[in-house]
């Protein structure tokens, strides 16, 4: 349930609370849910380091925009830009 919070209140700053995208950008970061987790896992626990993060994140930021472009009305780089800001949002507030 705190995921799904932290998902929405992401979401919700990198669009807007009332954007018809928000449902689609929810579902594709919910779907991603297990690889972002693993992802802060890694990070928290040292196996990862902060440097390599912006890399992983960067690649779940493109698959989460395929989303949003094919569902979406997006250009791809409004897609990726709305992408990024959620998942790097989302990352800091899972810390």
């Amino acid at each position: 349930m705190e995921f799904k919070r932290k998902v929405d209140q992401s979401c919700q700053e990198a669009l807007c609370k009332s954007s018809p995208l928000k449902p689609i950008l929810i579902r594709a970061i919910s779907e991603r849910r297990a690889t972002l987790q693993a992802i802060i896992n890694d990070l928290t626990e040292g196996a990862v380091s902060p440097t390599k993060i912006d890399v992983l994140l960067s690649r779940e930021a493109e698959k989460v925009s395929l989303q949003l472009l094919k569902e979406g009305n997006l250009s791809k780089r409004d897609a990726l830009a709305a992408s990024e800001k959620a998942i790097f949002t989302l990352a800091r507030n899972l810390l």
